[in-house]
């Protein structure tokens, strides 16, 4: 049933009935979705007499934006590319919290109080 109702999309888990629901629950990927386990969900209710279907290619942009987030922030997505530049920007970004380190700690040495200072003076 899942498979006529979603053509393209493909079966990634499947949850049994627990204690007392009755209802089994899939979850799909489909070539729309970026997640790598899909944001698409189908729960058969009871002997497969009714069908439900969230699907994820047919949501808002606004929830579709933030189930975007999770595969671009992990890498999950856009290839040999994406990934250089993500790990391009990742030493980027250690590299810039280093050096800021060394300059705080440079900053904080004791330095000598010279002849004629305000220091001297007080």
């Amino acid at each position: 049933r899942i498979q006529t109702a979603l053509p393209d999309a493909r079966i990634v888990f499947y949850y049994p009935p627990r204690g007392d629901t009755r209802y089994s629950h899939f979850r799909l990927k489909q070539p729309c979705e970026l997640h790598p386990n899909g944001r698409t969900y189908a729960y058969v209710h009871g002997a497969g007499a009714s069908l439900t279907i969230t699907d994820a290619c047919l949501l808002p942009p606004g929830e579709k934006a933030v189930h975007a987030m999770y595969p671009l922030h992990a890498g999950k997505t856009g290839g040999t590319a994406y990934k250089l530049i993500a790990f391009l920007g990742a030493v980027v970004l250690a590299i810039l919290s280093l050096s800021g380190v060394v300059a705080y700690l440079k900053k904080l040495r004791v330095r000598p109080v010279r002849e004629g200072s305000v220091a001297e003076i007080a």
